[in-house]
């Protein structure tokens, strides 16, 4: 069969290669110490990997113990395979005091030379990324650390549920591959095969969200973190930049419902910027010289606030 797809080119934040190095140590299993103020979280309002992640530690209240390290929103004009902290190249992290992502990486591992990808997570102590896993990430943060979480804080990642939240997590992850696949489809018929396995998802979605709140019932999870992170993201781009048209999601009344009720959180809106996530989608650095780097009117992001 043909290839349908371009897919490895997909995502902004996805590898160009597999890293050198497995970055993907835990504190479960003793490689890392749970020790406030000693990591600081790399990620960015765009991607639907990291947001989670910093949504989870601001939650659960870790943000007190877990420093963060946001970088800059748009593609520097001509650099594709680096991340950077400001709009300015030499713009540096104040936690990290570096300017690139790939800086951190590298003292993980100096043969590095792929792109960094987010999140990442860095020890303070020595500048090296330890965990670049988003999955990871949302397990480990929110079963290893709780001794730290506030009080009152939502258990997000629940010993009770712990088998199908793993299982479901990877399903809602896998479709951020299907919107990948699709926004560079080669072929109509691949095109099509994959927006119907998109649409279809939200349908499941949907119809598992008409009596209960959450996916997993009456409490959030890190599940819902993630789901709500690419019903944003659908609403607001791949909707127009990979042609996943067919419907919208108000068009799925429990999926828009549960959506607008994650946003109503007032952590999560702090850590949401409609704004910047369109930039990212659309633009870099460069001034806007073509209409591919046009950021649309729409949609109505005032219907969120409803």
């Amino acid at each position: 069969m043909a290839n349908e797809s371009n897919e490895g080119a997909a995502c902004s934040w996805q590898p160009k290669k597999k890293p050198s190095a497995t970055l993907d140590q835990r504190f479960s299993t003793g490689d890392l110490p749970v020790e406030p103020n000693r990591y600081s979280l790399i990620w960015a309002y765009f991607c639907p990997w990291a947001n989670p992640v910093k949504m989870e530690i601001d939650l659960l209240g870790l943000d007190k113990v877990i420093a963060s390290s946001p970088i800059y929103s748009l593609r520097h004009t001509g650099i594709d395979d680096d991340w950077f902290f400001g709009p300015d190249e030499n713009d540096d992290d104040p936690i990290l005091e570096i300017s690139r992502v790939s800086t951190a990486y590298k003292k993980a591992d100096p043969s590095f030379d792929s792109r960094p990808t987010i999140p990442a997570l860095v020890d303070v102590q020595t500048g090296a990324v330890v965990t670049s896993q988003s999955a990871t990430l949302l397990e480990e943060l929110g079963t290893e650390w709780r001794d730290y979480t506030a009080p009152g804080a939502p258990d997000l990642f629940p010993d009770a549920d712990h088998d199908e939240l793993v299982a479901l997590s990877k399903r809602i992850a896998d479709l951020s591959k299907i919107i990948n696949g699709a926004s560079t489809a080669i072929s109509q018929e691949g095109f099509n095969r994959l927006s119907d396995r998109f649409f279809d998802e939200l349908e499941d979605f949907n119809q598992r969200l008409a009596n209960q709140a959450y996916l997993f019932g009456d409490h959030m999870t890190t599940a819902d973190l993630m789901l709500f992170a690419r019903l944003l993201r659908f609403d607001l781009v791949w909707y127009y930049t990979a042609k996943l048209n067919k419907h919208r999601l108000q068009d799925y009344p429990n999926l828009w419902r549960y959506a607008k009720v994650m946003y109503s959180n007032p952590i999560i809106k702090a850590d949401t910027d409609f704004d910047k996530i369109k930039q990212h989608f659309y633009q870099t650095t460069q001034k806007v010289t073509s209409f591919d780097q046009v950021i649309p009117a729409g949609p109505d992001m005032s219907e969120w606030e409803n």
